[in-house]
């Protein structure tokens, strides 16, 4: 019997997502050889956020060479109309304010053009070679975000049918009330 608590890497429900370990430093993040399945993004503490280091996995599912992520910004690589910015904001302040992982539900394009609800995990990463200060806050060097595909979304925008409600509360300005 399948007990609660167990650790089941077979789970695909969000609670199961949720749980997974954030990288803390860039070496965790990003070894050299076989790295992460989870697609790993790591990029700037300041806007526009700009990207120093990607895995292959993200690079699979976001359809861009780490060669063509690096150093450019997240808002013009990733971000579109359909893009959750409140949602976001408010995570990168809970970051900015001290938080240790924070998640957002959002849309990201791929290079193609084409669209995926992503559930985006993030957390500060710090120099390795950094001590606490007096247990203390360090400052994050980076932020770590790991993606996660929850659904890929229709690219016909004719079809504009789907109910507003399922844009996650970020971004109501298109609901009539």
């Amino acid at each position: 019997s399948h007990e609660e608590g167990e650790e089941g890497e077979d789970d695909d429900h969000s609670v199961g997502i949720r749980q997974r370990h954030l990288p803390r430093t860039y070496q965790e993040a990003l070894p050299s050889g076989k790295g992460d399945d989870r697609a790993i993004i790591i990029t700037e503490t300041k806007p526009p956020f700009t990207i120093v280091g990607v895995n292959e996995p993200w690079e699979d599912l976001c359809g861009y060479k780490s060669s063509e992520a690096v150093n450019k910004s997240m808002l013009g690589l990733m971000q579109g109309p359909k893009t959750n910015n409140m949602g976001l904001k408010h995570a990168i302040d809970k970051l900015s304010k001290g938080a240790d992982q924070v998640e957002c539900t959002t849309v990201n394009y791929r290079k193609d053009g084409s669209m995926f609800t992503n559930l985006l995990t993030m957390g500060p990463m710090y120099n390795e070679d950094e001590e606490d200060e007096e247990m203390g806050r360090r400052e994050a060097a980076y932020y770590v975000g790991m993606l996660t595909n929850v659904g890929e979304r229709a690219q016909d925008m004719s079809h504009m049918d789907e109910p507003e409600e399922k844009d996650d509360g970020g971004n109501t300005e298109d609901i009539t009330v």
